[in-house]
């Protein structure tokens, strides 16, 4: 429990990282706008001013001098922190969903992390290359013209490749952390998760169709990504909030338990289901025979009528409760079930969490 408890944690710590850099990214976008639309008014101005046409070295050097200007200057520096910022916060966010998958046992989304990471490796190693190689060619080319120009032609074929390479492999780590994602919410049986991981991964697919519309392809993917991230964000907060009840209950019931060389552990695995036909699935795990007395919805009137098995065996035991009527339950929300039980002659409680779903 305590490591799964972990895993989630670091989950929605890297999820909540990787939100905040999207919206720095969106801020920088904005920035580069505003910067732009300002660099195309001023030469609008200048092209006007009758003056210019007398002397048309005049709108280099206004243009020169606006670019250099204060507010040119700012607004430049403030993209350049801000996008910085973000790409370090994506670094951050990846390496705790990394450990987050590692610690549940997700094997698809800790291998979609470490493609990111590969993507990262090529793509600015790719960069580096052309940089070097193009300054080499630029150095050799009067001397000798021909030497540089297939130098040049090298880096750029060099270059081009590893970053192909880099973003197929960024293509393949949003597909593999989609279904990472998905999986940690068929585990806990989180549907909000689930939709989650289902738009990341469908942004990951996108890209594929890039070469037939770049911009609107780029864009979709982007959006789906963001609006992804947060699902998995909401799901991942309900789980958290789950867990944090069934180890109070699971606290409870340990007291409750009298002391004995052996102690019988009777306790949830995973999160139940509380389905509008009124019955409740969970999975209930014990290390001791044990009979189910009766059940009952904490916080409200609702008692069981029916439950299957009554008698748990050593190891998980599927368990079906058939409640009355439960048409004043709210969906989406995690109801604690209470579960009166008798283990070996002594009469004790233990608290298991199921999501009201229509």
């Amino acid at each position: 429990m305590q490591s799964e408890f972990e895993g989630i944690s670091k989950l929605r710590k890297g999820v909540l990282v990787l939100i905040i850099a999207a919206i720095l990214v969106v801020v920088t976008s904005i920035l580069a706008g505003f910067t732009l639309a300002g660099i195309l008014t001023l030469l609008s101005k200048m092209i006007s001013v009758s003056t210019l046409a007398k002397n048309p070295a005049s709108i280099a050097s206004a243009l020169s001098s606006s670019i250099s200007s204060s507010h040119f200057t700012l607004m430049t520096s403030a993209l350049g922190i801000i996008g910085f910022a973000s790409f370090i916060l994506v670094i951050v966010g990846y390496s705790y969903l990394r450990r987050g998958f590692k610690t549940l046992n997700i094997r698809e989304g800790y291998a979609g992390t470490t493609l990111f990471f590969s993507f990262l490796v090529l793509f600015i190693l790719g960069i580096l290359i052309f940089v070097g190689i193009g300054i080499g060619a630029i150095k050799i080319a009067p001397i000798n013209p021909k030497i540089a120009h297939g130098l040049f032609m090298a880096g750029v074929f060099i270059s081009v490749t590893l970053v192909g390479i880099a973003f197929l492999l960024l293509i393949i780590s949003n597909i593999l952390l989609g279904i990472g994602f998905y999986r940690v919410g068929s585990k806990y049986d989180e549907s909000v998760s689930k939709v989650g991981g289902i738009l990341v991964l469908l942004a990951g697919m996108l890209p594929i169709l890039f070469i037939l519309m770049p911009l609107t392809i780029s864009a979709v993917a982007s959006f789906l990504y963001f609006l992804g991230i947060i699902f998995v964000y909401a799901g991942l907060m309900r789980i958290r909030v789950a867990q944090k009840i069934q180890q109070q209950a699971q606290v409870i019931s340990t007291a409750q338990q009298p002391q004995q060389t052996f102690i019988p552990q009777i306790y949830q695995v995973g999160q139940g289901i509380i389905r509008s036909d009124g019955f409740a699935h969970l999975i209930i795990y014990s290390n001791t025979q044990v009979l189910i007395l009766s059940a009952r919805i904490e916080s409200t009137n609702i008692n069981s009528v029916n439950i299957l098995p009554v008698t748990l065996i050593p190891g998980q035991n599927g368990v079906i409760i058939k409640f009355d009527n439960v048409s004043s339950l709210k969906p989406g929300t995690a109801y604690v079930i209470a579960i009166t039980i008798n283990v070996g002659g002594n009469i004790s409680e233990i608290k298991a969490v199921a999501v009201y779903q229509q």
